[in-house]
């Protein structure tokens, strides 16, 4: 019945891309000068759209609904490859990259559905992911990139769960090269292994992202200046982040903000190494505490880690962020930016709590499971 209801879901996301043209970001149309400017022979890392040299290729009204065209892009290479080929798909319009996005989902699916009939899957859990609003709000409606690492990352979380590590590495530099966030994942796949599978990973994820940048290095610093402006000026929805800065110079804060995102991270890796799963999903609860940038849409692929274990603050994260939506209200009726105190409540206060009490619920649950086994103990 899981399945059959996950694949109900699946449908109503075809129905939802096909007739559903409400826009929550224009994200979508920066993906689609990138894919042009690559499908046309250029690197898309040399030249902002603005540039001059990029006049020839503005040649159509949704040239001109790019957002930050005076920077060049953020995004990683296989992001751009798949950029390519959703404009090849629909040069005119964007329904390439969307359709792109749902059978990326759709492929992510059929890995978890092939590893859930194989006994490794609770079918509760697998229902849970297909019924949170996350993947298809902030996924291939609006067509942010983030869904297009749901293949490369089901492909991972499985493949690591059988103990193929150099696979496994190998998926998940592909989602690092399509968001860099997923690079949270690092240490507790990590530690969650023996040191030798662990050392053999880390040279294969080394060698595939260094190999994804190699045909663009011809811009040279352009690669990543315009993800480091965004490390060190944007402000989105953060809970920890957002309140160091109420109280400490910008620049120490953020300092302070991602020093606490590292530092806890390979700290909760290591004090979740026995279960590794739980170790990469309390990996995206701290990116959400302490990062100053907190998109809705960084965490779509996350959901799948939910399949694996069920970690009730990341669920939580995963149902109510697309409430930051909400700014947008207030962008279109008063021309202001800015997310209402309630929001951040709704999200962050039922999320500290939960995050809080998951050691207490792990203990609770493993002398559960215990007592199941051997039923005359206490």
């Amino acid at each position: 019945h899981s399945a059959t209801r996950t694949s109900l879901a699946a449908v109503a996301r075809l129905v939802l891309v096909a007739e559903c043209r409400f826009e929550l970001s224009d994200d979508i149309y920066r993906y689609r000068w990138d894919g042009k400017v690559l499908a046309s022979g250029m690197n898309p890392y040399l030249h902002p759209p603005s540039h001059p040299v990029m006049d020839e290729l503005r040649t159509g009204p949704l040239d001109g609904k790019i957002n930050h065209p005076d920077a060049r892009t953020v995004y990683p290479p296989l992001a751009q490859l798949v950029f390519a080929a959703g404009y090849l798909l629909d040069p005119g319009g964007i329904d390439g990259l969307r359709l792109l996005g749902l059978f990326a989902e759709l492929l992510a699916w059929i890995v978890l559905l092939v590893h859930w009939r194989r006994g490794r899957l609770e079918g509760r859990s697998m229902l849970l992911v297909a019924l949170l609003p996350l993947v298809f709000l902030e996924g291939y409606l609006p067509g942010h990139v983030d869904v297009y690492a749901m293949v490369p990352l089901a492909a991972f979380l499985v493949l690591y769960e059988r103990g193929n590590m150099a696979a496994a590495a190998a998926m998940l530099a592909l989602c690092v090269l399509v968001r860099p966030q997923y690079a949270l994942l690092v240490p507790a796949a990590a530690f969650g292994t023996t040191p030798k599978k662990a050392a053999l990973g880390a040279v294969v994820f080394v060698a595939v992202v260094a190999a994804g940048y190699v045909p663009f290095l011809s811009a040279g610093v352009g690669l990543a200046s315009s993800l480091l402006l965004m490390v060190r000026y944007w402000n989105f929805n953060g809970a920890v982040g957002w309140m160091l800065q109420q109280v400490l110079p910008e620049a120490v804060a953020r300092g302070a903000s991602f020093s606490l995102l590292a530092a806890t991270t390979v700290a909760s890796a290591w004090f979740w190494r026995k279960e590794p799963f739980r170790a990469m999903a309390v990996a995206f609860c701290l990116y959400a505490a302490f990062s100053p940038v907190v998109f809705p849409w960084y965490f779509v692929g996350a959901s799948l880690l939910v399949a694996f274990r069920p970690v009730w603050a990341l669920a939580w994260l995963l149902v109510s962020l697309p409430l930051a939506e909400t700014v947008a209200i207030g962008w279109v009726l008063r021309h202001e930016w800015h997310l209402a105190w309630w929001v951040r409540a709704l999200e962050y206060v039922p999320f500290f709590a939960l995050f809080a009490a998951e050691p207490l619920w792990h203990r609770y649950a493993a002398g559960s499971k215990r007592r199941e086994i051997l039923p005359g103990v206490d």
